[in-house]
């Protein structure tokens, strides 16, 4: 793995506020970890209110643009999802500008609902034509292993 296994550098990052699977796990190291306290993924909305939920809030600083408020929309089943869904996807796209390609629609479970699905003007897809109005869908663990490279949103919904 290193060219030299004796006194090469090896990076190990992890973030134990996203492990979601086991909560006693600890890194494999013996050095004293380095801590990164900058929020470059999040816009500062967002890492403000997920402030809320962190263990130490005063332990990380957002350098992220200001963004979008965030919002919360209530709803009572399937149709009323997708018709509030349509709605705010036609507020970002049409009133306020956002191109289709530019948001991300971020899900706990329920993405097979939306997958495929015709929302508003909009094609719900996990991996949509960015030549078209096709809004990307996935749910929070896999979004969390999206490469830096596909991470291009501006707006994370």
């Amino acid at each position: 793995m290193l060219h030299d296994p004796d006194n090469g550098i090896f990076y190990f990052f992890y973030d134990n506020n996203q492990n979601i699977y086991d909560s006693n796990w600890k890194p494999p190291l013996e050095e004293a970890p380095f801590s990164l306290n900058k929020n470059c993924r999040n816009t500062q909305k967002i890492h403000e209110y997920v402030l809320k939920f962190h263990p130490e809030p005063n332990s990380t600083a957002s350098l992220c643009p200001l963004g979008q408020d965030v919002e919360f929309h209530n709803y009572n089943g399937d149709a009323q999802l997708r018709k509030i869904l349509g709605q705010v996807l036609h507020s970002l796209v049409i009133n306020e500008g956002f191109a289709a390609k530019d948001i991300i629609i971020l899900t706990t479970t329920r993405k097979q609902l939306l997958q495929n699905q015709i929302v508003g003007q909009f094609r719900i897809k996990a991996e949509p034509d960015i030549t078209r109005k096709e809004i990307l869908c996935n749910t929070i663990y896999h979004f969390k292993f999206i490469t830096l490279k596909d991470l291009k949103a501006k707006l994370l919904f």
